[in-house]
């Protein structure tokens, strides 16, 4: 007699939730920085670093770094693809052989 196992929702949910996280971060990143320095009416030209005040302090170099950040998807966005296709097929091996060890049992 066997201990019968549940299904790995948990780790599997949280394994797509970091493969997501990560593809889509740099993504985040750029829309934040867009979206606050549209709020503070601040410009994000990449070529130089604008002023951009809120508060008595200079939000201006973390807004384009921020900004610059958004490039990182050019790779995030590839590998995260790759970790999403490598999951799933861990995910259709957990799922058949947690099935077959169910059928056995029974």
């Amino acid at each position: 007699m066997g201990v019968r196992r549940s299904y790995p929702f948990v780790w599997l949910g949280v394994s797509l939730a970091v493969i997501v996280l990560f593809a889509v971060a740099p993504f985040i990143s750029l829309l934040v920085a867009g979206a606050m320095a549209d709020a503070l009416g601040c410009t994000l030209p990449l070529s130089h670093i604008p002023p951009c005040p809120f508060m008595g302090a200079d939000w201006g170099e973390t807004l384009t770094v921020m900004a610059y950040v958004g490039y990182f998807a050019f790779w995030t966005l590839p590998t995260g693809a790759l970790a999403l296709a490598i999951w799933l097929l861990v995910v259709g091996t957990v799922t058949f052989m947690w099935w077959w060890r169910r059928r056995r049992e029974a």
